[in-house]
């Protein structure tokens, strides 16, 4: 069961706290009229436990003083609750006096919650569609199909991108990633300022190309959704100086470099070895400390400087 206080903020729905505590019958009146107002739902059931008439001392929370059936309700519109300290016993906290069982629908038909976005796909008529939730109180209230456009459609297409799922056939990921990581590098060496993160670059370079949806990705070149490449005696220094990946038979590394740092972090991406690279393999970095990352645990490779 899924419980929250819900002010049901639309302007039929007051702040249940703002009414008068002793008035329970005005607190039912109000919260079924905006109900009905936002969502047309009617019949709502109202559960009001009794309230606790034992001495402050040996109040607690006990379960067989609910008189909400758990099994039968979704969520709780909360009316009234006070707080109880219980001595030398667990279970201290809030005590809901007075609440409204309601099924979860009624909730996302008021309106309430966030959307949050996931999923992105293309239909099979192309057509880009993302899976929106509505979520309140960490509650998924309800989901739907949507077709985004405008700034939805631009993360769902960045998305998709990162996935590998757009301009397969023209190796997309795969030349962007290796663009980005040059430009990046090539940032350091000219100490021009860092690149954003690939998927922030991505989105806003989707922004700047005026991508509405879908559609937009006929009228694009795969150049379109890379870097401006470095000029070309970077690139020469780079790949003289800055080898990109090390291959030592039974294990591959992608090298990231941090030339400010002076420091060089072979990630490990594939292979059976366990232990760090030889230094004898490693490419010559004059001035460069070298580390190995490897499930995420990143050890300096001695020997080697």
């Amino acid at each position: 069961m899924s419980s929250a206080t819900s002010h049901l903020d639309s302007g039929a729905v007051p702040d249940p706290l703002e009414l008068e505590a002793s008035d329970h019958r005005q607190r039912i009146d109000h919260v079924l009229a905006g109900i009905e107002a936002t969502c047309g739902c009617r019949g709502l059931a109202l559960s009001e436990g009794a309230l606790d008439q034992r001495p402050v001392g040996e109040r607690g929370p006990r379960p067989s003083d609910s008189a909400v059936r758990a099994a039968d309700t979704e969520a709780l519109i909360v009316l009234n609750s006070r707080a109880v300290a219980a001595q030398q016993r667990r279970g201290s906290g809030l005590l809901i006096t007075a609440a409204m069982p309601v099924p979860i629908a009624w909730l996302a038909a008021a309106g309430l919650g966030e959307d949050r976005r996931s999923k992105p796909t293309f239909s099979d008529d192309g057509a880009l569609t993302v899976t929106v939730a509505q979520v309140y109180a960490g509650k998924v209230l309800a989901t739907r199909e949507e077709r985004p456009a405008g700034e939805p459609a631009r993360v769902a297409i960045r998305d998709l991108i990162l996935a590998g799922r757009v301009m397969k056939g023209h190796g997309l990921r795969k030349t962007l990633n290796d663009r980005y990581d040059l430009v990046a590098l090539a940032a350091q060496i000219e100490a021009d300022a860092p690149l954003p993160a690939l998927p922030e670059w991505l989105l806003a370079r989707l922004s700047e190309l005026g991508v509405e949806g879908a559609d937009d990705l006929a009228l694009l070149e795969p150049e379109d959704l890379l870097p401006e490449a470095p000029n070309p005696e970077v690139v020469r220094t780079i790949e003289h100086r800055f080898p990109r990946t090390l291959n030592v038979g039974d294990a591959r590394y992608e090298i990231e470099y941090q030339v400010a740092a002076r420091k060089a972090i072979f990630h490990q991406v594939s292979g059976s070895r366990k232990q760090a690279p030889s230094p004898m393999h490693l490419p010559r970095l004059p001035g460069f400390r070298t580390f190995w990352e490897h499930k995420n645990r990143v050890r300096a490779i001695r020997g080697r400087k």
